[in-house]
């Protein structure tokens, strides 16, 4: 047993693919992240390593400091989804210095970071890393109260295309409500 977290991660400033290849590598050489992280991919400063599996790493923090010294030019943003409900997250890491913040954290203090604060697949030129989408369907179903669960994300990734995202969104919202609706009324509690 265990609890499994989907990881994904973005890179900021590498300067150039041979730092990335050599990023890669490391990544490839620690079991954990090997198993966690695709190949990765490089555009012009920044990478992206999307989920591979979902993993038992629970040293996580430790290991992405080690790694963040190593690399110390750059900056890190390990992002987690967990098996629990309320389980998303951003984990910030800069040249040994690290910053937990849950997903409806701003910007973090102590650790530096030049990016975005989420991450916007409205161009189709874009390399899209799907993990990033599930950020902006969990903070939608947040903002209409509804449960930020693996399941009510998948459910809108399974339905989605980049087109289509809001029609998907708005499909569990539907599904939500009525079964709110349903429930209110069993209660006696709509006229």
């Amino acid at each position: 047993m265990g609890y499994y977290t989907m990881y994904s991660l973005e890179v900021l400033h590498i300067q150039n693919e041979e730092e990335f290849n050599h990023l890669r590598k490391y990544i490839h050489e620690h079991e954990t992240m090997d198993y966690a992280f695709d190949d990765g991919y490089y555009y012009d400063d920044a990478a992206t390593f999307g989920t591979k599996n979902d993993a038992k790493w629970y040293n996580h923090a430790d290991d992405m400091i080690a790694l963040s010294k190593l690399f110390s030019d750059m900056q890190f943003r390990l992002h987690g989804i967990g098996e629990e409900d309320d389980d998303l997250w951003y984990h910030y890491f800069h040249n040994g210095a690290d910053e937990y913040c849950p997903l409806t954290s701003q910007r973090p203090i102590n650790v530096k970071w030049d990016g975005d604060l989420g991450y916007s697949s409205a161009s189709p030129e874009e390399i899209v890393d799907v993990w990033y989408d599930r950020e902006d369907i969990a903070n939608l179903l947040e903002r209409q109260s509804i449960a930020i669960t693996r399941s009510n994300i998948d459910k809108v990734v399974d339905v989605m295309d980049i087109e289509g995202a809001e029609e998907a969104m708005m499909e569990v919202f539907e599904t939500y409500a009525r079964k709110k609706i349903v429930e209110l009324a069993e209660r006696g509690e709509l006229d």
